[in-house]
């Protein structure tokens, strides 16, 4: 087990307080094809830019001020300009950023900032469940019975991966566990560093070598 690199999962997808009250566009026009969109861009499928909101509308007349750095809205992961600034400096493969604007319930007045969907393109096969005892399988008969799932109090070295994740992109969906994406090392500390991580709800993973 490597003591100097290692690997971070996010806990944001199964993080309820990301979730903001927006309607997007996308939605509007075609609800089944927005879905369709969540659903694939969740497994690391890439998409191109129509297939993401351009536009995101507040659902109720409370004043909305400026969003976190990482989000969830109408039915995408949105990250700020300061995170996204981030993000460009790495390798994110087919994983896009692609801009959305923001606005209040009257759909003319902006929300303070400026947004861009995260649009995760990449995966990998690294996830080690032997390794990993305090994460859960889908049973039989089930959506995804062949894929893992974090508990929500899953902690630092609770999961582990292969040196698999060492290599290629810097951010990705691992084909084998669902609600959560993972980060290099590289990229966790450069997200701390600018101080945009803390939604992003990072544990770090064991990462296993071959012997």
């Amino acid at each position: 087990m490597s003591k100097k690199v290692t690997v971070w999962i996010s806990r944001a997808f199964e993080d309820s307080t990301r979730a903001k009250s927006f309607t997007s566009n996308t939605y509007i026009e075609d609800k089944q094809k927005a879905f369709d969109a969540a659903r694939r861009y969740r497994r690391g499928e890439p998409m191109p830019a129509e297939r993401f909101p351009s536009e995101l509308y507040a659902n109720y007349p409370s004043w909305e001020n400026r969003q976190p750095h990482l989000f969830q809205a109408g039915g995408a992961w949105i990250v700020s300009e300061e995170c996204a600034e981030v993000l460009r400096r790495f390798d994110l493969g087919k994983t896009a950023l692609y801009p959305v604007r923001i606005f209040q319930q009257d759909r003319t007045t902006r929300v303070e900032g400026e947004y861009f969907c995260l649009a995760f393109g990449e995966t990998k096969t690294a996830f080690l469940p032997e390794h990993s005892p305090k994460v859960e399988q889908y049973g039989p008969g089930t959506r995804n019975p062949e894929m893992w799932w974090q508990r929500w109090t899953l902690e630092y070295d609770d999961l582990a991966v292969s040196e698999t994740a060492l290599s290629g992109t810097d951010l990705w969906i691992d084909t084998q566990f669902n609600g959560a994406f993972f980060l290099s090392d590289r990229l966790a500390k450069a997200l701390r560093a600018a101080k945009v991580s803390r939604p992003f709800g990072l544990r770090r993973c064991r990462v296993i070598h071959k012997n």
